[in-house]
């Protein structure tokens, strides 16, 4: 994944299938180089929080991303991020 090559708007395109609508609102103008990881070390941790949403612990790099998935519709979605660094 190299962030650096991509224009903010592609970056965020390429986002947008999987993302909630509020997510992706959140992202507009976000600069893809500042994105603190590039590679997946192993397999993510999901917790379920209830039927709908689930919390996926992706353990990347540079540190931990943490995404919030929802189900409204039978589709999962990212709803929320957080970062921490190692």
């Amino acid at each position: 994944m190299n962030h650096g090559s991509v224009s903010a708007e592609k970056w965020r395109d390429r986002l947008l299938p999987n993302s909630t609508k509020d997510l992706s609102n959140q992202l507009k103008g976000v600069d893809p180089a500042g994105v603190p990881a590039e590679r997946v070390i192993g397999r993510p941790e999901l917790v379920a929080v209830n039927e709908t949403m689930v919390n996926a612990i992706v353990t990347m790099d540079t540190g931990k991303l943490s995404l919030r998935l929802v189900s409204p519709e039978g589709h999962w979605l990212v709803d929320g991020i957080d970062w921490e660094s190692a």
